[in-house]
């Protein structure tokens, strides 16, 4: 009897380890796998350092526009879509032959545009007895297409700008927007802009660390953001949306220059 229950004692102390064991392994590969889980979402990647310091800086950088655009706009009407585009057609054709006698080439060139919708207008009159009035009947009474072209013209063809927005004018043109002076390559200038934008943030990191009794450690972020503006230096350009019935010659056009900017932030680690 005694030996049975010895027996019984050992078995039960026996289960009690083993449960023990098998409760610490799974806390031991719980743990595991949780660093694990931790090193690989953070693989290649690095904390943010705690003690940082942020400053910012500003470049301009200016260009000679060497390009030009200037976007119009054909308009006709017709009491089918046929006649409409029909028209439309005729007359930019004759567009296009005018931009080839001014030397404009095929590439410089391209519909931007090219809208085709009825017109309509009321038939008849509706009697209004009580409110809400209905409303009268609806009917097409013409097509309108508006074609959008635009045209890029080099600035180094002296006089073309004028030229070309003298010929629309004449040749009964909508709308005429422009001219937008542009710089075509413009990498340069920005990179300009963002050197000098970058050294002032620079020079003032280091004088901001020299007051606050600390040092720059590494580089941990950057950002930029800047837009080119167009900006004349003591002389008027033009760039207007003009009506066709009140586009004059213009014999001068002055481009001015283009400025860029650049405002970047660094973010430093100090020490």
């Amino acid at each position: 009897m005694e030996e049975n229950e010895k027996n019984i004692l050992y078995q039960r102390r026996f289960q009690g380890a083993a449960v023990l064991a098998l409760v610490l392994l799974s806390v031991f590969l719980f743990a595991e796998s949780l660093l694990a889980f931790k090193r690989y979402s953070f693989a290649g990647t690095e904390v943010f350092p705690a003690r940082t310091i942020v400053v910012e800086g500003r470049g301009e950088a200016y260009a000679t526009p060497d390009v030009a655009r200037v976007v119009f706009t054909v308009e006709e009407e017709g009491k089918t879509p046929e006649e409409a585009q029909t028209r439309a057609t005729e007359k930019v054709d004759g567009i296009l032959s005018f931009l080839q006698e001014l030397g404009m080439e095929k590439d410089a060139v391209k519909t931007v545009r090219y809208d085709l919708s009825p017109r309509y207008a009321p038939v008849g009159r509706t009697r209004c007895v009580r409110f809400p009035c209905p409303q009268p009947k609806q009917e097409i009474v013409a097509y309108a297409l508006a074609q959008g072209i635009e045209v890029t013209v080099p600035l180094e063809k002296e006089g073309v700008v004028g030229k070309l927005l003298a010929g629309l004018g004449e040749r009964a043109v909508r709308e005429i927007n422009g001219p937008f002076f542009e710089v075509k390559d413009d990498a340069r200038p920005r990179d300009e802009a963002r050197e000098r934008a970058i050294a002032e943030a620079r020079e003032r990191a280091a004088a901001l660390a020299a007051q606050l009794g600390v040092r720059l450690g590494r580089l941990v972020a950057f950002q930029e953001s800047g837009t080119p503006r167009p900006m004349l230096r003591g002389e008027f350009a033009r760039t207007a949306a003009v009506r066709a019935e009140e586009a004059t010659p213009l014999p001068s056009l002055p481009a001015g220059e283009t400025r860029f900017t650049s405002q970047v932030e660094l973010v430093y680690e100090i020490r």
